[in-house]
């Protein structure tokens, strides 16, 4: 359900209808595409950094799902509970550093003149709420943005399938497994249109058979 329906459905339907909240188990990412040459400066740990050092998840939380679902401390899921993380083990990395962040763009000779594509997928969808939200987040380092959309499901199958796009804004099919989410990150992917998001890191790529083994 989105947003609005869990806050009108149980105020229309009275008794007749009761909400219940489950951990889901699908995640929703803000993604690099980490294959295509027009924006190959993504292979720059610098630059990536640089992104995710202005990325404020909460607010992705509190303005596009009105606060309805959990910030996860990694990347998998909250719902996968046997494999979340301490949260403290991570918590330097999350931290928000604007400075920093215009230092490492500087280092890594990062075009700011530049503006890259943001996929939002439907307008309208929370995936289009996000990039909103994610690209006001950018600006603060200089970061240049373009939001675009799609009309329907088959043009953004097709986005994916010809690798047209830079930056994307987009929830991920649930599933009970942590694989699924790893084998993102995985430089081959988990399947050819699936596999724009892996950092092309053989020590990640060597965990990630690892854990599949």
């Amino acid at each position: 359900p989105s947003p609005t329906q869990v806050g009108t459905i149980p105020q229309e339907m009275g008794d007749r209808a009761r909400l219940v909240g489950l951990k889901g188990w699908s995640s929703y990412s803000a993604n690099l595409n980490m294959d295509k040459p027009s924006v190959s400066f993504f292979r720059d740990v610098r630059v990536r950094e640089a992104f995710w050092r202005v990325t404020n998840r909460k607010q992705f939380l509190d303005l596009v799902f009105q606060n309805q679902g959990q910030v996860p401390d990694g990347i998998l899921a909250t719902g996968l509970d046997l494999w979340q993380i301490d949260a403290s083990s991570v918590q330097q990395y999350y931290t928000e550093d604007v400075a920093k962040a215009k230092q490492l763009l500087t280092a890594a000779n990062f075009n700011l003149g530049q503006e890259i594509e943001l996929y939002g997928g439907l307008p309208g969808s929370t995936g289009d709420q996000g990039a909103q939200v994610w690209q006001q987040q950018l600006a603060k380092a200089g970061v240049k943005t373009r939001i675009s959309n799609v009309s329907g499901s088959a043009e953004q199958f097709q986005k994916w399938g010809d690798n047209d796009w830079e930056m994307m804004i987009q929830g991920s099919p649930g599933t009970d497994t942590p694989g699924q989410t790893l084998r993102n990150l995985h430089t081959r992917g988990w399947s050819d249109v699936y596999r724009r998001f892996g950092l092309h890191d053989s020590e990640i790529d060597a965990l990630i058979e690892n854990s599949e083994s």
